[in-house]
């Protein structure tokens, strides 16, 4: 199914949501009333009719709606003479345009406001189709503009970017994909910079989302079980029966997502335990609709020389003869409690046979998707002290065959060599538009 992406326009095309904020003030100021921040987040993205009325019922205003509506606007259109775009949205529009994506925009801004501003910045073209408050009668958090998309470019992925909760709403009920610009406490892709669209269409394409990009998580484990049917109940223990016939399995406890959001400066993301079984069953039969979405570990290695460790994965139920970063696991509990850290140098020990004490920092990188299996992972640099060359102990173990030493501006990442998640690591920690490299040999 194709990709379609859809933008907001006042805070994500144009930086103008500061400037709404002063209007917003300066307009209740002339009536001697003082609003709020609160109530300015609750009206963003919102139609100005609406806002109106609301202002009005609010603070008692004796005005007439029209004639609020015409003092308000007259300031909006103001202010719209003279705003900036975003940095990065003309590279971004050109980019998507150039890579055959169709592009939408759906604002809650009356037309005349919005074309103005794009014909100003030679950004109209970029648009498939653009609708308007005036195309709505019902306003964001309401999905109406966001199905009226829909309804004229017809069945797609539809991927929108959003700065406010009503948009984001709005986006969510008619069954879009949210990228969230910005921060929030609800459960969307995150991006703070416009161009990182440019980055979420290459990780695409290797199979990964980047939920969001940041160096503190902490992790909630949550007092929740997995709901199953007695029936559902004996198929996954015959699929585990058959399973474990082939090779041999271990039913241990992994940790399934619950939700994540962002908690003042940290990435917040909750958890609770399941059985590995009911991962596998579902993995072999998806009809079972269990929900199941594991959270894993991945982590790069950058050494003093700048070398990671990359080898081929073998004896897996996922991705059998795939290129993975060293060390890559699961997420575990001990005694209730979690520490990703603590996994990735357990990790690192069963793999490449590394200790504790080589290790000088572990930085979280991002929070990361595999669409294709719907795994998570926390991803991570760590840095160590000494050469790789001095301190790997293992070139093949249960897991991995042919480790290797590898320069990180040396490894070319081609579609379908690498795990998913090894793929987006390395984009990250390189530079997305890096030149042609060597592929690995």
């Amino acid at each position: 199914m194709r990709d379609i992406f859809v933008f907001d326009f006042d805070g994500v095309i144009v930086d103008s949501v500061s400037a709404l904020k002063r209007i917003y003030y300066d307009f209740l100021a002339q009536f001697d009333k003082k609003g709020n921040d609160k109530e300015f987040d609750s009206l963003n993205g919102v139609k100005l009719a609406d806002i109106i009325k609301t202002l009005k019922s609010n603070y008692k205003l004796a005005l007439s709606e029209k004639t609020l509506f015409d003092i308000y606007n007259q300031k909006i259109m103001h202010m719209y003479e003279n705003v900036a775009l975003n940095k990065g949205v003309a590279r971004t529009l050109e980019f998507l345009s150039n890579k055959g994506y169709k592009i939408a925009l759906a604002s809650s801004a009356k037309y005349l406001e919005i074309i103005t501003v794009l014909n100003r910045y030679k950004l109209t073209n970029f648009f498939d189709l653009i609708v308007s408050g005036d195309d709505v009668k019902r306003t964001k958090p309401l999905p109406d503009i966001y199905n009226a998309v829909k309804n004229k470019l017809g069945k797609a992925n539809y991927f929108v970017v959003e700065d406010s909760l009503n948009g984001a709403i709005s986006a969510k009920d008619a069954g879009m994909n949210v990228i969230f610009y910005g921060k929030t406490n609800f459960k969307y892709i995150y991006i703070y910079r416009i161009t990182q669209i440019l980055d979420f269409v290459l990780y695409r394409q290797l199979g990964s989302i980047c939920i969001t990009n940041t160096d503190k998580i902490k992790i909630k484990l949550l007092a929740k079980k997995l709901k199953i049917s007695e029936k559902k109940e004996k198929i996954v223990d015959e699929i585990w029966q058959n399973e474990s016939k082939k090779r041999k399995l271990f039913n241990g406890k992994i940790l399934s997502l619950s939700g994540y959001f962002f908690e003042k400066n940290s990435f917040v993301v909750e958890c609770f335990e399941v059985e590995y079984k009911y991962f596998l069953a579902n993995l072999k039969a998806d009809f079972l609709n269990l929900n199941i979405k594991p959270i894993g570990i991945s982590g790069i290695i950058v050494d003093e020389l700048k070398q990671t460790l990359v080898a081929t994965r073998q004896n897996v139920t996922l991705y059998n003869g795939f290129y993975e970063l060293i060390p890559s696991g699961s997420l575990e509990t001990s005694s209730h409690k979690i520490s990703y850290k603590n996994d990735l140098k357990r990790e690192l020990k069963q793999e490449a046979g590394i200790l504790d004490d080589e290790i000088l920092a572990i930085t979280p990188l991002c929070f990361c998707l595999d669409i294709k299996q719907n795994v998570y992972d926390i991803c991570a640099k760590i840095c160590i002290k000494n050469s790789l060359n001095n301190i790997l102990k293992f070139k093949n173990n249960s897991e991995y065959k042919n480790i290797q030493i590898k320069n990180i501006d040396s490894i070319f990442v081609k579609k379908y060599d690498f795990v998913p998640t090894s793929s987006l690591i390395l984009h990250i920690l390189k530079n997305s538009y890096h030149k042609d490299l060597l592929k690995l040999d």
